[in-house]
């Protein structure tokens, strides 16, 4: 019925019977109302929710400004919040950058690189090795994307990078 609503109409749905489901992928960019998101998802008995701070594609332009928001929200609404770090992959920094969101309260890894409009290094690249390492020193999971329909190379690719990383939790994003 939902492609029947007029525009601008909110869904109206009943108490949950479910409590205590945990969202593990709403994208966040600084100016976002956390308040908005939760007022929608607790109905349906969202009481936390995993965000990834996401900037433009392919490079993931602004990324470092809307993970500063996203560790403000977090720090904000800790019993609502679970804030991952994200990272250009290609650039030299990126495993500082990672180190200094996680000491910020990061608590984990968005990789956006696998994905097709963000793919410009391969998944097994020494740039995305040392963001492994850190996950692996610091115990927190990566979620990333392996898109072997639309990019079939990163198939390969990431089963190298899990045969040298074999203790990283890894989740995917939408498919793999």
């Amino acid at each position: 019925q939902l492609a029947e609503m007029p525009d601008g109409e909110v869904l109206k749905i009943g108490k949950a019977r479910i409590r205590g489901i945990i969202d593990m992928h709403e994208h966040f960019r600084a100016g976002a109302n956390p308040q908005q998101y939760f007022g929608q998802a607790e109905p349906l008995g969202i009481e936390k929710a995993l965000f990834v701070p996401t900037g433009q594609g392919p490079d993931n332009a602004g990324y470092k400004e809307h993970m500063a928001a996203l560790l403000e929200a977090q720090k904000k609404y800790p019993e609502k919040i679970i804030a991952f770090c994200t990272v250009d992959e290609a650039d030299p920094e990126a495993p500082q950058v990672f180190r200094e969101c996680l000491e910020g309260g990061g608590k984990g890894l968005k990789i956006l690189g696998g994905h097709p409009e963000f793919y410009d290094v391969p998944i097994d690249a020494p740039a995305m090795k040392e963001l492994f390492k850190v996950a692996q020193e610091y115990d927190v999971p990566v979620l990333l994307h392996v898109s072997i329909i639309t990019a079939p190379k990163t198939e390969d690719e990431f089963k190298r990078l899990l045969d040298e990383f074999p203790e990283v939790r890894v989740q995917f994003a939408h498919y793999c």
